[in-house]
């Protein structure tokens, strides 16, 4: 199988589900047992325990993504990532400004930039049950003023583009408004926020685990990745993010990472834009 070519998304500061209140938590990275502690390892610390490995970096040419919450405290280790996307930004009713929440978190986020120059820091704007989408991404006036308002946050935070998170195009299972022409209205609002940004920047989006809701063939000249939610795929007894398909699930069934991958290559997502967490 061809799986040499994914990239890995590492959700690190996560809410169950995009967009949901607070659920996650970070993961430390692993500690050296402090004096008096005691350890069964065979390394050489102070108390017997092993020795905490050195930080993993990732891999040149490979994508470590974290999504780091505005309602959260603590700071990610960059050391870890390859890009933190700041979640979440959502659109307001007027159509006038985004609606970042906890702007100076946003600055501690991109400032890490500062201890990992190679950091790319970028602004997810959406999540589950964020609604405004579909009424922006119809009427040209508005995408407009969308993609300046997009630009203007990540020239004032230092950013490196904009990850878009709508769920989803088409459909109001997440209670927000949808249309039959969110399609094409989708890869219209991708085209103006490209021409906005200008190809230096990063442009993203998180897709649902079936592949559904997106015209791909017209999308993807404007993404740079797709970020695949392999995850809340299923609920007891079903696996939450299970990795290949059980003997409980029907045949080609895409609520498992295996299947998801390949409803999207099968859509015309090649290996090389996918990114799956």
């Amino acid at each position: 199988m061809r799986f040499k070519h994914i990239v890995i998304l590492v959700l690190v500061q996560l809410a169950c589900c995009c967009g949901k209140e607070p659920q996650g938590y970070i993961i430390p990275p692993p500690q050296k047992p402090s004096s008096g502690q005691s350890g069964s390892g065979t390394g050489t610390g102070e108390s017997g325990g092993t020795e905490t490995p050195p930080p993993t970096q990732p891999k040149d040419g490979f994508i470590v993504v974290g999504y780091a919450t505005y309602w959260d405290k603590t700071l990610p280790d960059p050391t870890y990532l390859t890009h933190i996307n700041y979640s979440f930004a959502h659109i307001k009713s007027d159509f006038e400004t985004l609606d970042i929440k906890t702007e100076s978190r946003l600055s501690q986020i991109a400032g890490l930039k500062r201890v990992k120059p190679t950091l790319k820091v970028m602004l997810s704007v959406g999540g589950w049950g964020a609604g405004n989408f579909s009424e922006m991404a119809a009427d040209a006036g508005h995408r407009k003023k969308f993609c300046q308002n997009c630009s203007s946050a990540v020239r004032k935070y230092n950013l490196d583009g904009i990850d878009l998170d709508w769920e989803y195009p088409t459909s109001s299972s997440a209670g927000i408004s949808s249309s039959p022409a969110d399609k094409g209205n989708f890869t219209l609002l991708l085209k103006d926020l490209r021409e906005v940004l200008g190809a230096d920047k990063l442009i993203t989006m998180a897709s649902a685990s079936n592949a559904d809701y997106i015209d791909w063939a017209t999308a993807l000249p404007y993404l740079d990745w797709v970020n695949i939610m392999t995850y809340d795929m299923g609920k007891p007894p079903y696996h939450n993010g299970a990795l290949y398909p059980s003997s409980m699930t029907k045949s080609g069934d895409s609520h498992n990472c295996d299947g998801s991958v390949k409803r999207h290559f099968g859509k015309g997502v090649p290996y090389d834009k996918i990114v799956m967490g």
